[in-house]
């Protein structure tokens, strides 16, 4: 039973996917901004290439995006369902994503601000004689405080108050 549920073979495609995801995004980014010019795709997919490649080599920077990645999926999903919930309710011209976009974007930050955090405490990213003065430092003790379970959920329940008074009073 403990062979069905070993998944230490996924560790040599996660890095494909990753790298696959990484591709599409740069691509994507270069295609929409098209900071060279209108057909250039061939040489937007080699930057995408180059981008890609540069991003995957350095470990620390994968985790970083490997652990981004499902938290992004499950943000994407649950927009999803209140978009098609908000759409079955009667609500259509209120359930596209432009009207979304600020919430998103924060969601964006909040994901990437933590990855980031993680980033910054991996022990590959520090060097040996670093690693206990940063890791002792009074920032990473006020950190700890700040990303306390119950000090995010406090925050969490002002953000949801917040905003339901925002909501309840605006004419």
């Amino acid at each position: 039973m403990e062979a069905a549920l070993n998944i230490g073979l996924m560790e040599g495609v996660i890095v494909v996917f990753a790298m696959l995801l990484l591709f599409v995004l740069a691509f994507g980014f270069l295609n929409k901004t098209k900071p060279l010019g209108d057909g250039k795709e061939g040489l937007y997919s080699l930057i995408a290439i180059a981008i890609t490649l540069i991003l995957i080599v350095n470990r620390p920077i994968l985790n970083m995006i490997l652990f981004m990645t499902p938290w992004f999926a499950v943000v994407l999903f649950i927009a999803f369902f209140v978009l098609f919930l908000v759409a079955v309710l009667g609500g259509e011209e209120a359930a596209n994503f432009s009207n979304m976009k600020g919430a998103i974007v924060t969601i964006a930050l909040i994901i990437f601000l933590f990855a980031f955090i993680g980033y910054l405490n991996d022990p590959e990213v520090l060097e040996e004689d670093e690693e206990e003065s940063v890791r002792s430092s009074e920032f990473w003790e006020s950190l700890s405080v700040i990303l306390h379970p119950q000090v995010l959920g406090l925050i969490v329940m002002l953000l949801i108050a917040g905003f339901a008074v925002l909501l309840i009073t605006k004419k």
